[in-house]
């Protein structure tokens, strides 16, 4: 999903016949304060750090207040922590309808680490996990069950550095070097920004009363193809150590880039798979 897409989404909820706000639910002065928020929302997902994430998730979900048209009424919000492969998090849902509702959230971990082959050299590669996603869940039986589109702000990446070679070499490109001149060859992979989503699970049903539940999603996100970024780090003394012998090495760099990416471009799907527990207020 585009990200230029999400300002059309009031719109699109506030001319909707299938969900009319019930008498005395509409706010004014809640509401045009939303609709104040809902452009720096969308400014936030194309330019938010991974930092920002605390601070994204409220005005996403303030712009999902914009599409309810209302304040949440009794027993339509609803809470919930949940952990998988995005991370650890939780998110907030409001109903639009008996079998609509919108969704955000945010997810974070770090501290996954393990050992990889790709190109010519072994990394020693750490993921960092990051994201938030609004997400439209279709309830199509009025049910728990749900199918669910959407965006993410996508912040996951790896970093690692490289392993020489029994040799004591790195390969970058066509060269094999020694180790001792290249001083430290760090990897970085990072995504899209915007990663759109689409998904099954379970929750809430959107009018269901007050209490407990249990959720659950299995989906994937599109990220797009990884984009790898090599930056050797010479010691002091090498040859390499110099804004000249860099710009030589600079095409070597740039195959060995496109080589590792070629070897993780299934990176592009990340599979989605979360449980959780929920409260409906």
């Amino acid at each position: 999903m585009n990200s230029r897409n999400l300002p059309s989404a009031p719109r699109f909820f506030s001319r909707s016949f299938l969900y009319r706000r019930p008498p005395g639910r509409r706010s004014r002065t809640a509401l045009p304060a939303a609709m104040t928020a809902l452009p720096a929302a969308v400014t936030a997902l194309r330019t938010a750090s991974f930092a920002a994430l605390p601070a994204l998730v409220a005005m996403m979900a303030l712009a999902g207040l914009v599409a309810a048209g209302a304040r949440p009424a009794a027993a339509q919000l609803t809470a919930d922590v949940q952990a998988g492969t995005l991370g650890i998090g939780g998110g907030l849902a409001w109903a639009l309808a008996p079998w609509l509702a919108v969704r955000v959230g945010g997810n974070a971990f770090s501290g996954l680490s393990r050992s990889e082959r790709a190109g010519g050299n072994r990394y020693q590669a750490r993921l960092e996990l990051g994201n938030a996603a609004a997400l439209l869940d279709w309830h199509p039986a009025a049910t728990g069950f749900r199918i669910s589109a959407g965006a993410m702000y996508d912040a996951n990446r790896v970093e690692g550095d490289a392993e020489p070679s029994s040799a004591g070499t790195y390969t970058i490109g066509r060269l094999q070097l020694p180790a001792s001149l290249v001083g430290t060859l760090h990897g970085k992979i990072d995504f899209a920004t915007v990663a759109p989503y689409l998904g099954v699970g379970w929750g809430t049903a959107p009018r269901s009363g007050p209490g407990f539940g249990v959720s659950a999603d299995l989906g994937v996100a599109f990220q797009g193809r990884p984009r790898v970024t090599l930056t050797p780090e010479p010691p002091p003394g090498s040859p390499l150590n110099s804004p000249a012998a860099m710009a030589l090495l600079a095409p070597q760099l740039a195959l060995e880039e496109a080589n590792v990416e070629q070897k993780i471009d299934s990176y592009r799907y990340f599979p989605v798979l979360s449980v959780g527990v929920s409260y409906r207020f």
